[in-house]
């Protein structure tokens, strides 16, 4: 198994993972932060749910703030999808 080191590690993205994360690094721009995310998305439009279940927005992707590729892109952060956490 790799070894990764990091200065912050999250677990759970999407609003409140996210958000600390920024916090983090408002603090200090040079921490290395890990997220790491059960759903296989990192940040999606939560209010935009319902237009989704509805069927008033054609798909769950249609509500997603930013992909996986363009948050790394973006926060030049690290995270992990699909991951269920170590107890």
């Amino acid at each position: 198994m790799e070894k990764m080191e990091y200065d912050v590690v999250i677990l759970g993205g999407v609003a409140a993972g996210t958000s600390a994360a920024a916090s983090a690094k408002r603090i200090n721009k040079n921490l290395k932060i890990a997220i790491f995310q059960k759903e296989p998305y990192i940040s999606y439009g939560g209010c935009g749910l319902p237009y989704v279940i509805s069927g008033d927005v054609a798909s769950p992707e249609d509500v997603i703030a930013l992909t996986p590729e363009k948050f790394k892109e973006k926060k030049e952060q690290t995270f992990s999808l699909n991951m269920k956490h170590m107890k």
